[in-house]
Parts: C-alpha cells; structure tokens; sequence
C-alpha cells in the first residue's frame, strides 16, 4: 500500500504512506495514536477557538478524517 494526502498550502504531505507491510503500518499508526492526548487537546482547542489552520488544529483535523475513513471502510475488509 502506498499514497499520501496532498500537501496543503504547500507543506509536506499530512499523510504518506510507504511501501510497507500491514504490521509496519499498523505498528506506526499506533505509536502515531497512543499516550497523545495532550496533544491532542491541544489541537481540539485549537479547532473550536477558530485557529482551525494551527499546526495542532489541522493534526487534530487530520487524525479525525482517518478515524472517518476507517470507520467507513469497516466490513470491506477480505474476510480472514
């Protein structure tokens, strides 16, 4: 699997994914998600003071949006 988000104002990308196997993927996600929550309060009261393009707002934003397409790609997955 490989792909990425487009840079946004011409930053790096917010997400990129390399070629990887599922295990390595998995792992960086997790270290990306656990022990982040001041980080992510951060971000989150960022984005509802109306500093939505905050560093820390747009990677709140960020892990939002993957949480959705996960969500949604639920049960698409081949079964095991």
């Amino acid at each position: 699997m490989c792909g990425s988000l487009p840079p946004m104002d011409g930053e790096d990308p917010v997400i990129s994914l390399p070629h990887e196997g599922p295990e390595q993927l998995a792992a960086a996600v997790r270290s990306a998600l656990v022990d982040q929550d001041a980080r992510y309060r951060e971000g989150a009261e960022q984005t509802l003071s109306g500093d939505a393009y905050a560093v820390a707002a747009r990677r709140f934003q960020a892990t939002l949006e993957l949480g959705y397409l996960v969500a949604s790609a639920d049960g698409f997955a081949d079964a095991v």
